[in-house]
């Protein structure tokens, strides 16, 4: 279904599109402008960039690497060529964390990602021939929504961002395709350039599978070629994805997760559904983790019935298609964007949330049209729908610059996580890293111990709690803390393992330290059971066996530690 439009001479419709251009670019970055001096975080960014050996700095080892190997459960290569690429030109001299990156380079580049994707989905909103006004207002949704603040803010989104915007160049070049193969003119060139930015968009995150999905919907509903022929197309990408797909579910193998029922996948799927729709209209109390895992949303005495929420919308887009087929296309499009992560397939991060405003990049795509529709389908403007409107646009640039705000450094993204989500035991554990670093102990251990308490069998809290016990001088209690999170970790398959051979090697090293040496040895055993490729531990063990032997020279003698 398509709307008409008043047609314009070429040279004036570049004219005006230029203009469109200029104002969505400034209101984006009035809005989106000041995260790029925001600082790094350690919210996943200390191990994807600022603390990752590969890029600190790059070679061409990096480069081999990445394309040879997926990094924390992502096979992303060219997000992490571009992430070598900024670090390439990011050198400064080391601050007192050992960082040494300039954030502000990385910061730029995903405001500058943000405004190109914007862009494109102006250009998108114009093959779907909406006015200037709707595509004005429907790209300022994808621009300045609060819900697309943490994809910018956070440099570890430079994936969503870089994967975002090929994922739009795709389903433009798609679009302009099908609209010259409907009028008659066969550019089969538009339809390889989209099968390559859909390449490229996998290649630097892998959830734009979905676009095939996307492409048919606004092929059919919008640009209203046969069912034959959008197959057709779609299809081509599809094909194309599917190698990707493979290498993807690879890469993110969720063995760290209970296996979830069939039977209950769509009734979490409908409450990511339904949480993410509430968003949208009341983007307020957003955050880095909601705690909606699979456990949590089954315990929900509503979710049985929270289905008909999304299940109604669809049936009556559907039922009244033939007059609001643009809006059913909107929704098939916001659908597409966020399906790989609503949870009818298990993924990694469930084990914290199932819901996160960054899966939901470039499904945005799908509201930005809907509003566009709504101001080419209704152009009428009196006064009072001024006034409205731009009211709604003031407060969620306010709302959105407020959201930037959070993420100007750990303290503040983490205690604001924790103010909406009391139960996460990752902002409460990370939280505890960042007093830490900032050398206060006894801050510290009072976040590691609310992190066990929201989760008990979290071994990466009770080492970090070891950590700060033993530097407030509570060595049994350090102790005690490092065979728990062992004990832990001992229950987890090898490769889920994230800090059983260090908690080992301190384990033993405090041991040692503290004239135990025969428990020592079995620890440090086990560690180079685990990993023979440590030279000090060996000498670590050496030792303790050495004092176990002559417990009369151990105790005459320090202890040395390596």
């Amino acid at each position: 279904m398509t709307y008409p439009m008043t047609d314009t001479p070429q040279k004036s419709r570049e004219f005006h599109f230029a203009h469109l251009a200029i104002f969505v670019t400034i209101i984006t970055l009035l809005v989106m402008g000041r995260l790029c001096f925001n600082e790094f975080t350690w919210w996943d960014d200390n191990n994807t960039v600022h603390h990752n050996p590969l890029l600190n700095p790059p070679s061409l080892a990096t480069v081999q690497f990445y394309w040879l190997h997926p990094a924390y459960r992502i096979y992303a290569p060219l997000t992490y060529m571009a992430w070598a690429g900024l670090a390439l030109v990011a050198r400064v001299s080391p601050d007192p964390d050992g960082i040494t990156l300039d954030p502000l380079v990385f910061h730029g580049a995903n405001v500058l990602l943000h405004v190109l994707a914007a862009l494109v989905v102006c250009k998108i909103l114009r093959l779907l021939k909406m006015n200037w006004v709707g595509t004005f207002f429907g790209a300022l949704v994808f621009a300045i929504h609060p819900l697309q603040v943490e994809a910018v803010a956070w440099v570890s989104g430079l994936k969503d961002l870089l994967s975002g915007l090929l994922t739009l160049v795709a389903l433009w070049q798609y679009l302009q395709f099908a609209i010259d193969d409907r009028d008659g003119t066969r550019r089969p060139f538009r339809l390889l350039l989209s099968i390559a930015s859909l390449i490229l968009a996998m290649l630097a995150k892998s959830s734009a599978a979905t676009v095939p999905l996307a492409a048919i919907a606004l092929d059919r509903l919008m640009i209203g070629r046969s069912r034959r022929s959008a197959l057709t197309s779609a299809s081509l990408l599809a094909i194309t994805a599917v190698p990707l797909v493979v290498i993807a579910s690879i890469a993110q193998s969720s063995g760290d997760l209970a296996p979830i029922p069939l039977w209950q996948r769509p009734l979490i799927a409908s409450d990511s559904l339904t949480f993410y729709l509430h968003k949208l209209v009341w983007p307020i109390n957003l955050c880095i983790d909601y705690g909606r895992t699979p456990e949590v949303a089954m315990n929900q005495s509503w979710i049985v019935i929270e289905w008909l929420v999304p299940a109604s919308i669809a049936a009556a887009l559907i039922i009244f298609r033939a007059r609001v087929g643009a809006l059913l296309a909107a929704a098939l499009v916001f659908v597409a964007g966020c399906l790989p992560t609503l949870g009818l397939t298990t993924f990694a991060t469930q084990f914290f949330s199932t819901t996160a405003d960054h899966y939901l990049y470039w499904a945005m795509l799908g509201p930005s049209i809907a509003i566009a529709w709504v101001f080419t389908r209704f152009p009428g403007a009196s006064p009072l729908r001024t006034i409205i409107v731009m009211a709604i646009v003031a407060c969620a640039a306010l709302l959105s610059i407020r959201e930037g705000g959070f993420w100007k450094d750990d303290f503040s993204l983490l205690a604001h996580t924790i103010a909406i989500n009391p139960n996460s035991f990752l902002a409460y554990n990370n939280l505890g890293n960042a007093y830490y670093r900032d050398h206060n102990a006894p801050r510290a251990a009072d976040m590691f111990r609310r992190a066990i308490t929201a989760k008990p069998d979290y071994a990466m809290a009770h080492s970090n709690l070891a950590a700060a016990l033993h530097e407030l001088g509570d060595v049994d209690g350090s102790i005690a803390e490092l065979e728990r999170s062992i004990s832990l970790e001992r229950s987890q398959p090898l490769r889920l393992r994230q800090t059983w051979i260090i908690d080992l090697n301190r384990l033993g090293q405090i041991l040692l330290g503290n004239g135990k040496p025969a428990q020592a040895a079995a620890p440090l055993r086990e560690s180079l059971a685990a990993n023979p490729d440590q030279p000090d531990i060996k000498a670590m063990l050496a030792q303790a066996q050495t004092r176990s032997a002559h417990p009369a020279a151990a105790r005459a003698s320090s202890p040395v530690t390596p």
